[in-house]
C-alpha cells in the first residue's frame, strides 16, 4: 500500500455555489491528485459562523455587482457542465444542512456526505429550493437514503448536542485560522509545510504548494482544433 505523502482537504458549504465549483473541480482533479499520493478529502463547515465571527458578515452586493455575479455564475457552471442560477431566496442560513451533512460525514463516510452534498447544492442552485427547509431536505436527500426510518435518523441526528459541536469544532478551527469565505482549502505539501487558500479560482496556487506539475491557462494559438475550444 502506497502511503499519501501530502493532502488537500476542502471545505465546503452547500449555500456557496463556488463550493460546488471547486468540489466539481476536485472531481476533475483527484485521480492524479492520488497518483502524486496526495490525499484528498471533503469536509463541511458553516460558513455563515465563519464569516461571522471573523467580521466579514455577507452584505447584499450592489446592482452592478450582483448582475456580474450572475454572469460569472453561469460562465462557470457552463464550463464545469452545470446549470447554476441565483435563487430568489439567497442567502439562507444553511446551519441546519451543514448540521445533517456532518452527520452524515460522521456516521456514513466520504461518498454518502459528497452524493447529499450534490443533492442540497442541485437544490438550492439548479432547481431553486430553500435547502433550509426540513423538508426539502428530506426531498433532496431521499434518493441516498430510501429507507425512510434511516433519512429520519439523520435529520434527527442532526440536531444532537454531540453533531452541533462537531459542527462548531470545525467551524471553529476554520475561523481561528482566518476563514471568510468558501471553497476553503488547508494544504499540507510533503514537506509538512500547511496553507490556506480560498476559492474555487485558486487550484495554482494549491498546486504549486503541493509542488505537482501542473499547466496555467493557456492561450492557444488559432490553427488549433476548434474543437477543444473552450475547453478545460
Amino acid at each position: 500500500m502506497v502511503l499519501p505523502v501530502a493532502e488537500l482537504t476542502l471545505y465546503v458549504d452547500c449555500v456557496s455555489p463556488y463550493s460546488y465549483f471547486a468540489y466539481l473541480n476536485l472531481c476533475r482533479y483527484r485521480e492524479i491528485l492520488h497518483r502524486h499520493r496526495i490525499k484528498t478529502q471533503v469536509v463541511p463547515f458553516f460558513l455563515g459562523g465563519a464569516r461571522d465571527g471573523n467580521g466579514s458578515p455577507y452584505q447584499e452586493p450592489p446592482p452592478v455587482k450582483a448582475a456580474w455575479s450572475a454572469k460569472d455564475l453561469a460562465y462557470t457552471g457552463r464550463i464545469l457542465g452545470v446549470k447554476v442560477k441565483r435563487p430568489d431566496v439567497f442567502p439562507i442560513s444553511s446551519l441546519y444542512p451543514v448540521r445533517v451533512v456532518t452527520y452524515i460525514h460522521t456516521n456514513f463516510g466520504a461518498e454518502l456526505t459528497e452524493r447529499s452534498l450534490v443533492r442540497l447544492w442541485e437544490a438550492y442552485w439548479t432547481q431553486g429550493r430553500d435547502i433550509s427547509s426540513r423538508q426539502v431536505i428530506k426531498d433532496s436527500l431521499r434518493p441516498i437514503f430510501p429507507d425512510t426510518s434511516q433519512l429520519e435518523a439523520v435529520l434527527e441526528g442532526a440536531t444532537t448536542s454531540s453533531n452541533k459541536a462537531r459542527t462548531r469544532e470545525t467551524t471553529d478551527f476554520l475561523m481561528k485560522g482566518g476563514c471568510f469565505g468558501a471553497p476553503w482549502f488547508v494544504v499540507t505539501n510533503s514537506t509538512g509545510q500547511t496553507e490556506q487558500f480560498w476559492g474555487n479560482d485558486r487550484w495554482d496556487h494549491v498546486f504549486q504548494h503541493l509542488d505537482v506539475p501542473f499547466t496555467p491557462v493557456t492561450l492557444l494559438p488559432p490553427e488549433t482544433s476548434s474543437q477543444l475550444h473552450g475547453k478545460l
